[in-house]
């Protein structure tokens, strides 16, 4: 039986940065995925707030982006921004080059066929190579796969998915402006524009609506006719690619037994802002700190620094972005009340729009502007 200091499931943002984050502090990782390679994925771009050189990323895996274009169907936003359109392939094959660089071994085309789980640990995995492997820790980043979770559950809150699909379609204008709109046609879903680069842009459409799922590539045919995306992109589809995001009340605890859960499979997307990346790869480096220290002292306990770490940082965040995103559900339907609070958000300077798009709104935050917005009309 071959033996790891740390075995994870999942060699999306999530695994790739915790394997890379972990085998740095002399960790000795194995890292497998179904798929069969780093860029074998389902979305091929994420707009992101990431701060690149936070994580020593090279400019060429991300799009600049300047100014949001945020509407409904009767009133529009337009602001200033600084983020970025990042190229997911681009970006999965730097953070495996990192892992193979400090010896993660990584292995594609590969799943768990048998779990063992004994006195709440998992003592081994049967791997489809027809290998057997040991971990003092395992990490579950597979996202819907669930792989390590269903054996050992730590999430088992239900969970909120959203549908997305999206067309790669040639670009007519704005290489740096993004846009995002909201109800109408898409009938309490909603849709967005990411360029790719000045020729290129991402034209997709999501609901969290399960009864709107079989009808997806319809909704996106209908934002393909909204007047100001008509005009900017060509409906010349090159590419196309649908995927689910996952989302749900946030989780305070991210550990049990010797197993911890990083990404998707622990809810950490921004369940309001939609943006995954970013909050991910943060979690997957507080994960890697707490797995370092579990297995340098040969002691688990270590691994409840990761679940207190997270909801130090995010737990209140993420509750509050989690009753936006249902409020933004039912106010997608509501057309007069959400021309409304786009034309008051036009009194709203970029910083606070920005702060909004970013996800990074608490409840008070959000209620001192809106007050103050309705206060405007009056003074």
């Amino acid at each position: 039986m071959d033996t790891y200091d740390l075995v994870v499931a999942g060699a999306g943002p999530a695994g790739l940065t915790l394997a890379w984050k972990a085998s740095e502090q002399g960790v000795r990782v194995l890292l497998f995925d179904r798929k069969k390679n780093a860029g074998h994925v389902s979305y091929t771009t994420s707009a992101s707030y990431i701060d690149l050189k936070r994580w020593a990323l090279p400019d060429e895996i991300a799009h600049p982006i300047t100014t949001i274009h945020f509407s409904s169907p009767g009133a529009a936003i337009r602001s200033s921004t600084r983020a970025c359109v990042l190229r997911r392939r681009q970006l999965l094959a730097e953070l495996e080059k990192r892992c193979l660089g400090n010896g993660v071994e990584i292995r594609y085309g590969t799943y768990a066929r048998d779990i063992d789980v004994r006195d709440e640990a998992i003592r081994n995995v049967q791997l489809s190579d027809k290998s057997a492997v040991d971990g003092a820790v395992f990490a579950d980043c597979s996202g819907l796969g669930n792989v390590f979770n269903r054996a050992l559950p730590v999430n088992t809150s239900p969970a909120t998915r959203a549908l997305g699909y999206e067309h790669v379609v040639p670009l007519n204008s704005e290489p740096e402006g993004i846009d995002l709109y909201m109800g109408g046609v898409l009938d309490g879903g909603y849709g967005w524009l990411f360029p790719v680069d000045d020729e290129r842009a991402i034209v997709g459409v999501g609901t969290l609506v399960p009864e709107h799922f079989p009808r997806i590539r319809q909704m996106l045919d209908l934002f393909l006719k909204v007047p100001r995306i008509a005009e900017r992109v060509e409906n010349n589809p090159l590419e196309s690619y649908g995927g689910v995001f996952q989302s749900g009340m946030p989780l305070k605890r991210f550990h049990r037994g010797n197993l911890v859960i990083v990404g998707d499979v622990a809810f950490q997307g921004n369940p309001a802002a939609g943006e995954g990346i970013r909050y991910v790869m943060d979690s997957a480096e507080m994960a890697s700190r707490a797995v370092t220290a579990a297995v340098k002292a040969q002691d688990m306990s270590h691994l409840g620094a990761y679940s207190q770490d997270w909801v130090d940082k995010y737990y209140s965040l993420y509750r509050t972005n989690y009753k936006v995103q249902r409020f933004l559900v039912w106010l997608t339907r509501q057309t007069r009340l959400l021309d409304f609070m786009v034309r008051m958000g036009n009194k709203a300077s970029d910083s606070t729009v920005e702060t909004l798009v970013r996800g990074e709104a608490s409840g008070a935050f959000v209620l001192a502007k809106l007050s103050k917005l309705l206060y405007k009309p009056f003074t």
